[in-house]
Parts: C-alpha cells; sequence; structure tokens
C-alpha cells in the first residue's frame, strides 16, 4: 500500500507532499525528508530508483527524477515497485497535459490544488 507521495527539488526543498496513511504513527517529519533526499543521492549515481533507507523507517521509497523533480512514492513493502514507476510516469504525463507540457516547479507549487485533483482522479490508493 502507498504510504505517502512527495514532489521534491533537486536541492531537497519539497514542494508537494500527500500522506495516504490514515494511522496516527506515521509521521513523514523533517528528518525522514532528508534522509529519503540523501538516500536519491546515494543511488542516483548506481541507476536505482527503489531503496530502503534502514530497518527504522518503516516506508520502502521508489522515485523517479524528471528534469530538476523527484517524484517519490512511499510504500509499506516492495513487491510492487514497477508498478510505482508506472503510478509516476503517468502522473507526470498528466500533470504535462495539465500544464500545456510545462511541468515546472513553479507550476506545482502554485496549483498543488490542481495537483490534488490529478492525484485523486488517478485513484492512486
Amino acid at each position: 500500500m502507498i504510504q505517502f507521495l512527495m514532489i521534491m527539488n533537486d536541492c531537497g526543498v519539497v514542494r508537494y507532499r500527500k500522506v495516504f496513511v490514515n494511522d496516527n504513527t506515521f509521521l513523514l517529519d523533517n528528518y525522514k525528508v532528508a534522509c529519503i533526499y540523501q538516500h536519491i543521492l546515494k543511488t542516483k549515481s548506481t541507476f536505482t530508483n527503489n531503496f530502503k533507507v534502514d530497518d527504522s523507517f518503516e516506508s520502502h521509497i521508489t522515485y523517479r527524477q524528471y528534469a530538476n523533480l523527484y517524484f517519490i512514492i512511499g510504500s509499506d513493502s516492495d513487491k510492487y515497485t514497477s508498478k510505482y514507476n508506472i503510478l509516476i510516469h503517468n502522473l507526470v504525463e498528466r500533470i504535462d497535459l495539465k500544464f500545456n507540457y510545462i511541468s515546472s516547479e513553479a507550476n506545482i507549487i502554485n496549483n498543488n490544488l490542481v495537483i490534488n485533483d490529478i492525484i485523486e482522479s488517478m485513484n492512486i490508493i
């Protein structure tokens, strides 16, 4: 199951974040975001796009980079990484269509409600 979806720029600044877990024990705090960003930078040179941060981190991370943005999905298992890669790609295609193929960081920052609508229409959970 998908726990969260996050869009982050190449400097590690979160531009969009949505948590799908209704459990009060799950928290996507700044420390976890920093850990995810550091692992993305480590794995970028090895051409892998999924990883487990460590045993204390309860999410398995799948990400893809488009231009200067990282689209990141956190899930509870690594069984569906190819499905999550396709899901990220479809999300980027829909964002591109919505903004006439100009999916810049500014569009995501200024149009969070539009991004929410796109994600809701995709029935991600």
